[in-house]
């Protein structure tokens, strides 16, 4: 009877102890874009008009309610709300791009995702959206969107810049990935976006004025970021073949998925033109860019990326006043070109203290080349007012290379103030080491009775050769943003 009794008394404790955890109602998923499968970060989950849930890192929930709830709704800054039954708050979720309010957050503030409204700067967004439906076989095609910027075209993805001011080649701009420089200050070219890969591009943020004191000294006119496609937290592959009537041929390629804490893409295009409307004027290029992203655990990620660029292309100069007077319009050069070479890699460690308090470090390799037999530096020989006497078939040239070799670090510390209206502080240093060299080597060139420049005979004149040490180094300002 005695044991009886203590069999019923334990069979009440383990019913009593057990009923709030059978009265628990657990819940899981993860939230994604319905367009490039991306996991979104920081979408809300709510019920009752109560926030239960925000997304990690890779998009994913997990939480359990005492009580059952009827219906979820889940919101995120520039998509549509989502309202859904309680069963049916599993597995992938997809969230809709809204125009209306696709462009309010923006990562080109202090580096880290802000709403627009509160950026003390003017800034654009170019998005995921406008960027697929442009189907853009150059940069220019999309930024030339933004009010206030002008990209020219100078041909085969061959461009210069200007925003807010007039058409110049001068190193006023400054541009970005990932809001890391894509060159080192100091080694300026204003066909710079040759090295980027639109394939891997997910939007474009343009900063329209001066950003020096959070960016660098090269933005004095302004900057353009842009911002790399995550993996996505599904399996995806995209291909897209372009092709024209002008010889112009291309294919997009873009593949990825996420397996358990790792997220794999390969994003990449190959473009050619092949005999255009106009002469000498064929370019290759191929791009490709390849990212992990590597999610610890709730508080510390790792992304690594590498892209590769290899490009060719024709340049065709200018025509001389003869030519132009004659409305002939045929290319004067047969061999003048530009190849480039670029390399770029950086590795990224996000460590997140809490809710108010983030630390990103970035350390990065960039190896450039661009060698060039270029248009702009022949000139003739003879000229009727400054060699009259000269030899009217010759004309002088150079082929160069310039390179460069870069290691850098970016620490930065990001601090938000809740109690002072939600203000954030910032603060950060920067290094790199970035030696560059330039050789110049003339050439002899041979111009026939047509005014066409037909061959050219190598020389071992040097017209330059030097080498630079080049070490920048920063410290970010505090800067305090509410």
């Amino acid at each position: 009877m005695k044991n009886c009794k203590t069999y019923t008394l334990i069979t009440i404790l383990i019913l009593l102890i057990q009923a709030p955890i059978l009265a628990q109602h657990n819940y899981a998923g993860t939230i994604i874009d319905e367009n490039t499968a991306e996991p979104l970060v920081g979408a809300t989950i709510s019920t009752n008009n109560k926030g239960v849930a925000t997304t990690n890192y890779n998009g994913k929930f997990e939480f359990e309610l005492e009580e059952a709830s009827q219906n979820f709704t889940i919101s995120y800054v520039g998509y549509e709300l989502k309202t859904m039954a309680s069963t049916e708050l599993k597995g992938m979720l997809k969230l809709k791009p809204t125009a209306s309010m696709l462009n309010q957050i923006v990562l080109s503030v202090n580096r880290d995702a802000r709403e627009r409204s509160e950026a003390p700067i003017s800034i654009a967004s170019i998005s995921t959206q406008v960027i697929e439906d442009a189907k853009a076989t150059r940069i220019d095609e999309v930024i030339n969107k933004v009010s206030g910027v002008y990209m020219v075209d100078l041909g085969n993805e061959q461009h210069t810049m200007t925003i807010r001011q007039p058409i110049n080649y001068k190193g006023l701009f400054l541009y970005l990935e990932d809001g890391l420089p894509i060159r080192p200050t100091g080694v300026f070219n204003h066909n710079a976006l040759l090295e980027m890969n639109m394939a891997a591009l997910r939007s474009i943020e343009v900063i329209r004025g001066p950003v020096s004191s959070t960016y660098g000294s090269e933005a004095i006119g302004g900057a353009i970021n842009f911002i790399s496609m995550r993996a996505a937290a599904a399996p995806r592959a995209k291909i897209n073949i372009q092709a024209n009537n002008n010889g112009y041929r291309r294919v997009d390629l873009n593949a990825s998925n996420t397996f358990n804490k790792i997220g794999i893409s390969v994003s990449g295009y190959y473009a050619q033109r092949k005999n255009g409307f106009l002469e000498h004027s064929d370019f290759d290029k191929l791009a490709l860019t390849f990212r992990a992203d590597y999610f610890i655990n709730n508080k510390n990620t790792l992304t690594f990326d590498a892209t590769y660029i290899d490009y060719e292309a024709d340049m065709t100069g200018s025509l001389d006043s003869a030519f132009f007077y004659s409305k002939n319009y045929s290319s004067q050069q047969t061999f003048t070109n530009r190849a480039v070479d670029a390399l770029r890699t950086k590795l990224v460690y996000n460590r997140y203290w809490n809710t108010e308090s983030k630390t990103t470090v970035t350390a990065c390799l960039r190896d450039n080349s661009i060698r060039q037999n270029p248009s702009y530096r022949v000139r003739d020989d003879y000229t009727p007012w400054g060699n009259p006497d000269g030899d009217q078939r010759l004309a002088h040239g150079e082929i160069n290379d310039n390179s460069v070799n870069s290691f850098g670090v970016l620490a930065q510390h990001q601090q938000q103030f809740k109690a002072l209206k939600n203000a954030n502080l910032t603060v950060g240093a920067s290094i790199d080491n970035s030696p560059n060299t330039f050789v110049a080597n003339y050439i002899a060139i041979t111009k026939s009775d047509e005014n066409v420049y037909t061959n050219f005979t190598k020389t071992d004149s040097v017209l330059t050769d030097y080498e630079v040490s080049l070490i920048n180094y920063a410290l970010m300002p505090i800067s305090i943003l509410s």
